[in-house]
């Protein structure tokens, strides 16, 4: 189905002042009910939905996961078997030239991918250093699923939770969460 992002919050924290932060970055949360998860949290943090008209798929989190791949070139192996199947050296010209430019073209797609990324974990990081700042709330932690079913229903397994400053938070370290990992930024001034 889709990537969403979940959060988990102290279940003392204002909601509505950490909206109202998000706000300018396009980030809200509202109370999300899902059994399964809560069933995994300790018992004074509440569960919560990061609220958006669209999935989260495209999300700087764990986007280093998306340039592990590899382009294969052309070898003279491949040249070979297509002379053996008949091709002229035209068609298989063509054929290289094709590839080259799919190779160009995915390229610039990546480029403008990772642009994407940085430009989605910097705004992530403004709003926490911003939230930190206001003292609202101890820490928040970030939580990204690929759903299969409901966003209530979903038997979701946390694998691990890991904790960080503020401080030590940046685009390299989102660009490395891992799905089903809850990320606990902890803010300096906890209350």
């Amino acid at each position: 189905m889709c990537h969403y992002i979940t959060a988990i919050l102290p279940a003392h924290a204002d909601l509505q002042a950490i909206n109202a932060i998000g706000k300018s970055y396009g980030v809200s949360f509202s109370t999300l009910g899902n059994e399964h998860i809560e069933r995994q949290l300790q018992s004074d943090q509440q569960y919560l939905w990061k609220e958006s008209k669209f999935c989260d798929c495209g999300t700087s989190f764990g986007a280093f996961a998306c340039y592990q791949h590899t382009h294969p070139d052309t070898s003279l192996k491949d040249i070979k078997k297509l002379r053996k199947k008949g091709w002229s050296e035209a068609k298989i010209q063509k054929w290289l030239d094709n590839k080259a430019r799919s190779k160009q073209k995915n390229e610039r797609s990546e480029e403008w991918s990772k642009k994407t990324y940085e430009q989605d974990a910097r705004v992530w990081i403004q709003f926490l250093t911003d939230l930190a700042s206001e003292n609202i709330c101890g820490y928040l932690g970030l939580l990204f699923h690929w759903y299969r079913g409901g966003i209530e229903s979903e038997r979701i397994d946390i694998v691990q939770t890991h904790e960080t400053g503020i401080d030590q938070l940046n685009e390299d370290a989102i660009f490395h969460f891992l799905e089903d990992h809850i990320y606990q930024i902890n803010f300096r001034n906890k209350r």
